[in-house]
C-alpha cells in the first residue's frame, strides 16, 4: 500500500511514513540515520522492495528521499564533495502530520494515546501492534486491558513536556514489559528508569527486539548481559547526566548483530 500526493502515485508504504508520526514528536528535529534505522527494525523494508545491485539501506533511502522531494518532509542535506548528498535531519510539516495521524488511525496501523486524565487503555488499542503512550506524571499500575497487547511490535513512551523527566516509578507498565515478547522496537523518551526498574534479564524474553531506545531518560545501568537480545541491530542512549555515574556492561562486544550505536551524556563506561 501507498499513499499519494497532489493525485500523485507516492512508491513508499503508508506504514513508513506512519512510523514517523509515532515514533517522533511534533515538531521534533528527526535524524535521518535513525528513520532508516526504525524502518528496517520494523521489517517494513523487504527484499521484494530492492532493485538491482540495492541493499535494504538503498531502499530506505530512497524512501526517505522521495518524501523530502514531495515536500512531505522538510529536510536538512549536507553535501560531501567527491560523494553524494545526504540527508542529515528533517521535520514533518505540521499539516502532513494531522492527515498522517488522520489516515493512521483509519487503518489501524497504530493506537496513540495520552495519559492526562485517565490511565486507562482504551479498548481500540488492544488489536494495535504499534503503540504509542504520551504520558504526565506517574502513570502508576492501572492499565487495562494491557495484558491483552501480547503482539506489540512497536512501544514508544513518551513524556507530554520535553525535557521535564519523568519518574514512572516501579509501575507495571515497564515490570511487565517482558509480556510483550514480539517487540521489535522499545523506546523511553524522559522517563526516570535509575535504581533497576527494567529488570536485566528482559533481554531473555524480548528475543525478537532489534532497536532500544533512550531519549532524555534518566538511567544509571544499562539493562544488558551477555546473552540479551541476540536480534538487537540498534541502540539508542541519549541519557540525562543525573550527577552519578552510569554503568554500561562490557557486553556490547558479544552483540553479533549490534550495528549503529547512538551514545550522548553517558558518564563512564564499565571495563
Amino acid at each position: 500500500m501507498s499513499c499519494t500526493n497532489a493525485g500523485l502515485e507516492l512508491q513508499v508504504p503508508l506504514e513508513a511514513m506512519f512510523s514517523l508520526l509515532r515514533n517522533f514528536s511534533h515538531d521534533e528535529e528527526i535524524d535521518a540515520e535513525k528513520i532508516l534505522l526504525h524502518w528496517m527494525a520494523e521489517g517494513m523494508i523487504s527484499s521484494e522492495m530492492q532493485g538491482t545491485e540495492e541493499t535494504l539501506r538503498d531502499v530506505a533511502q530512497r524512501y526517505l528521499s522521495e518524501l523530502a522531494s514531495r515536500c512531505m518532509l522538510q529536510v536538512k542535506v549536507v553535501e560531501y564533495p567527491s560523494l553524494h548528498k545526504r540527508f542529515e535531519s528533517c521535520r514533518l510539516h505540521d499539516l502532513m502530520r494531522d492527515l498522517g495521524l488522520t489516515k493512521a488511525k483509519e487503518e489501524g496501523f497504530f493506537g496513540e494515546h495520552g495519559f492526562l486524565f485517565s490511565k486507562r487503555l482504551p479498548l481500540s488499542t488492544i488489536k494495535t501492534r504499534r503503540l504509542a503512550i504520551h504520558f504526565q506524571g506517574d502513570v502508576g499500575d492501572d492499565f487495562n486491558g494491557i495484558e491483552k497487547l501480547a503482539n506489540l511490535h512497536c512501544l514508544y513512551l513518551n513524556k507530554l513536556k520535553y525535557h521535564e523527566v519523568c519518574d514512572i516509578g516501579y509501575c507495571y507498565l515497564v515490570s511487565n514489559l517482558e509480556k510483550f515478547k514480539s517487540l521489535r522496537v522499545l523506546i523511553f523518551v524522559s522517563c526516570d528508569l535509575r535504581d533497576g526498574i527494567i529488570p536485566s534479564d528482559i533481554g531473555y524474553k524480548l528475543i525478537h527486539l532489534r532497536y532500544f531506545g533512550f531519549r532524555d531518560c534518566l538511567l544509571d545501568e544499562l539493562p544488558l548481559l551477555s546473552t540479551n537480545f541476540p536480534c538487537l541491530q540498534t541502540l539508542e542512549l541519549e541519557v540525562y547526566n543525573s550527577g552519578s555515574d552510569m554503568k554500561i556492561p562490557n557486553v556490547l562486544y558479544k552483540m553479533r548483530q549490534l550495528k549503529p550505536l547512538f551514545l550522548q551524556y553517558v558518564e563512564s563506561y564499565e571495563e
